[in-house]
């Protein structure tokens, strides 16, 4: 079936099909990472825009001008709710989460040359950010599979006279990678190191300064004991209390979902009466960035 691009660019059927089949590739493994809603958003938008392409049809933001307000409302309300569930925008967990659903709408609006080459390098981000969460050999594999249906897809939207078979552009994406290996070979062993590896990034980028999360999973809290990084200071207006009251309050999780403690669910009076015993201490604390909304 011959499955040129059309004259304005777009790419064929036969192109979107590798690209959306590497996107599903490198999302479906954030599954066990990120809320189920987002994986599932993103895959709907991209099996839709397949389908558009399978019927021989252009975006369906393009065709349907009246869609655009819609398929904003729904990336506003999204976004939304990725800041409602993390509390950021930012970090490993909010950022991925973030990436997985702009590669969905990236791909529905993808209508020419150059908006499949961003879907596809959003793709290859995305392959990145598994190795956050794991190292394993099995994932290795995947991301190397999605790499080369990547490839592919690039190769098929360039292919414009259709002078190879699928088959044959999949066997020379993957001839390329091979062929990228001595780079990096040299590339592994000759830059310069960096201290810990990339994906040794923290659950969140503001976390690790007072060890402390909106979530507190069991044994948690042995592995914040270990850290030397400073939490807040407290300057005394007097002489220093005994160590045994240098203590301070932090966040009160009330809410068990069977794997970590957290702040959901629980609620608090509306007033609540106060009872002061004991010397009472004047102090000024002075509290490093945490992102968080408490106070100790």
């Amino acid at each position: 079936m011959q499955d040129r691009p059309r004259d304005n660019g777009t790419p064929g059927a036969e192109a979107m099909g590798w690209l959306s089949g590497g996107l599903t590739l490198c999302i479906l493994p954030h599954v066990r990472h990120i809320p189920l809603w987002i994986v599932t958003t993103a895959v709907a938008l991209i099996l839709w825009r397949l389908g558009g392409s399978l019927r021989r049809r252009s975006s369906p933001v393009r065709r349907l001008p009246d869609l655009r307000y819609v398929m904003t409302f729904i990336a506003v309300a999204g976004s939304a709710g990725i800041y409602s569930h993390y509390h950021t925008l930012v970090g490993r967990e909010a950022g991925t989460a973030l990436l997985v659903l702009l590669a969905g709408f990236k791909i529905l609006e993808t209508r020419s040359g150059r908006d499949f080459y961003v879907a596809t390098f959003l793709g290859y981000f995305i392959i990145v950010t598994n190795f956050f969460y794991t190292q394993s050999i099995a994932t290795a594999i995947i991301m190397l599979v999605t790499v080369v249906v990547l490839i592919t897809a690039l190769i098929t939207h360039n292919d414009h006279g259709q002078s190879r078979k699928p088959v044959q552009r999949f066997a020379l994406a993957g001839n390329m990678l091979a062929q990228a290996v001595p780079v990096m070979l040299v590339l592994f062993l000759l830059f310069p190191r960096i201290s810990g590896p990339l994906w040794g990034l923290p659950r969140d980028a503001y976390a690790g300064l007072t060890g402390i999360s909106n979530t507190m999973e069991p044994g948690s809290i042995s592995q914040l004991s270990q850290s030397g990084e400073v939490a807040f200071r407290v300057e005394f207006d007097g002489p220093l209390p005994d160590r045994a009251n240098l203590y301070w309050r932090g966040p009160v999780f009330g809410y068990d979902d069977g794997r970590a403690w957290s702040r959901a669910g629980t609620s608090n009076p509306e007033t609540a009466p106060l009872r002061l015993s004991g010397k009472p201490f004047h102090y000024t604390i002075t509290l490093e960035p945490t992102n968080q909304r408490w106070l100790f």
